[in-house]
C-alpha cells in the first residue's frame, strides 16, 4: 500500500478536530493522517469492507499488509491475485510497487513464514527468543514471555512450560538481588 492511512479520507465532522496552527495559518487534515488513536482499526475496517468477502478463502489482511494465497497452478493463482487488484483499484487504494512480492512460494507474515507446508515461526524471531538474554528483572521476564507467547500455538503445553517463568511476573516472588524465585 501506498501511504495507506493518507487514502483514507477525513469523515466530514473529524476534519476540524485534526486542526493545528503554523507560521503560515490553521491546517487541517482532509485525510487521516499517521498518529491517531484509532487509526490503525479505521484502517483496518477499511480494508475489511473492501476485501472482506476473500479473507479468509484466498487472502489475509492486516492493516496494509495484504497476503494472497492459493490456486493450484500460477494460472489460478494469478486470477485470484487480479480480483484482489480489482477491488483495490475500485476502492481508490494506490499500491506501492516495490513493497509488492509477486509469486512467491514462502513468505514473511507477521513474523511467521508462510509456505504450501503451513505456518512456522519465522527464524528471526526464534533466534531472538534462543539467544534472548537472561533476564534481570520483572520487565525483562514479561518481554520474554510475550515474545514466547506469540508463538505458543507451536510449544505443546505452552502453559506448563512457561509457569515457573510467569510466577516471576509477580514482583512478590522475584529476590531482584539474586533474581531467584522466592519459596512458596
Amino acid at each position: 500500500m501506498a501511504f495507506g492511512y493518507w487514502q483514507v479520507p477525513m469523515a466530514e465532522d473529524s476534519i476540524e478536530k485534526t486542526g493545528f496552527v503554523t507560521k503560515k495559518g490553521i491546517y487541517e487534515f482532509l485525510v487521516m493522517p499517521f498518529g491517531l488513536t484509532s487509526a490503525p482499526s479505521t484502517f483496518q475496517a477499511m480494508m475489511n469492507s473492501i476485501l472482506g468477502e476473500y479473507i479468509g478463502k484466498f487472502c489475509l489482511v492486516f492493516i496494509d499488509d495484504v497476503l494472497i494465497f492459493g490456486g493450484d497452478s500460477l494460472t489460478e493463482h494469478s486470477a485470484l491475485v487480479e480480483k484482489v487488484l480489482i477491488k483495490c483499484k475500485e476502492a481508490g487504494l494506490k499500491l506501492k510497487k516495490k513493497k509488492c512480492s509477486w509469486g512467491q512460494s514462502s513468505v514473511s507474515y507477521l513474523g511467521h513464514e508462510v509456505t504450501s507446508d503451513g505456518l512456522k515461526p519465522s527464524d528471526h524471531n526464534v533466534n531472538k527468543i534462543v539467544n534472548f538474554d537472561t533476564p534481570k528483572n520483572v520487565g525483562e521476564v514479561r518481554s520474554y514471555l510475550g515474545l514466547c507467547s506469540y508463538y505458543r500455538a507451536f510449544c505443546p503445553n505452552f502453559a506448563s512450560v512457561a509457569a515457573p517463568l510467569q510466577k516471576l511476573e509477580v514482583p512478590e516472588n522475584v529476590d531482584i538481588a539474586s533474581f531467584a524465585l522466592l519459596p512458596g
